[in-house]
């Protein structure tokens, strides 16, 4: 095999890592990552008042980092779920070989 051949197979095994290890996988509210799976929820209190049954939820979602997509903010959750207040907030993370990743905020209020 030519070094030429040698190299782009090099350069394309490092890409797929790269990839695999990449945006894709969102995890930066997750406590707990996996390389091969994810699917972790992670909650946060921000009020005192009591819990609803009211939610609401805005999802993101990439493909090897490269295409992303998706509102996945407070007010975009809070919209979704005709809600005035906020009790708490959770995540929910999940990545699968970090080819798909998928972040979902679920706010519970009023």
């Amino acid at each position: 095999m030519s070094r030429f051949r040698t190299r782009i197979i090099i350069g394309l095994m490092l890409t797929a890592l790269a990839a695999a290890t990449s945006c894709a996988n969102m995890h930066t509210r997750s406590p707990v990552t996996g390389l091969i799976y994810t699917d972790v929820v992670v909650g946060e209190r921000l009020g005192t008042g009591s819990a609803t049954t009211k939610i609401g939820e805005a999802t993101c979602s990439s493909i090897l980092g490269w295409f992303a997509t998706g509102d996945c903010s407070i007010d975009a959750a809070m919209q979704q779920g005709g809600l005035r207040t906020v009790h708490h907030v959770d995540s929910k993370v999940s990545s699968i070989l970090g080819i798909y990743s998928s972040y979902t905020l679920v706010v519970v209020g009023e």
